[in-house]
């Protein structure tokens, strides 16, 4: 290995890095997706999710702060977006949408993936 190449332990650990900065629980997922940039649409798999954001794996750099759009067919749905970090082949993703918005998009499934508990408890004793 060279100098100025970096491993995959490395690159793993620099995106654990920005993943422990999230507030809400995380799940390890293997979904396909869709990433909207401006008119281009590109494959991907979304390797983790929380009710903030979501990490995936995308080959082509993108600059932090750039609005995207991130389609997950699996659920029907389409959230609005931006790059929060990339760390070679991985990007953090930060959900722009309102809380509510992903609740209603995810809640049904946030217990089986063990995410948002915080949440959907505070929301219990609200009931």
């Amino acid at each position: 290995m060279t100098d100025d190449s970096i491993s995959d332990e490395n690159l793993e650990g620099e995106a654990m890095e920005h993943d422990d900065r999230r507030d809400a629980q995380r799940r390890a997922v293997l979904w396909p997706a869709i990433l909207h940039v401006g008119e281009h649409q590109f494959s991907c798999h979304i390797r983790n999710f929380s009710m903030s954001g979501l990490k995936l794996k995308f080959d082509l750099p993108l600059k932090e702060g750039t609005v995207i759009k991130i389609e997950i067919p699996k659920r029907n749905v389409i959230l609005r977006a931006e790059i929060s970090w990339q760390a070679e082949e991985l990007l953090g993703i930060r959900f722009l949408e309102k809380t509510e918005v992903i609740e209603d998009s995810f809640g049904d499934r946030a217990a089986v993936m063990g995410i948002g508990a915080k949440e959907l408890l505070s929301a219990l004793k609200n009931i």
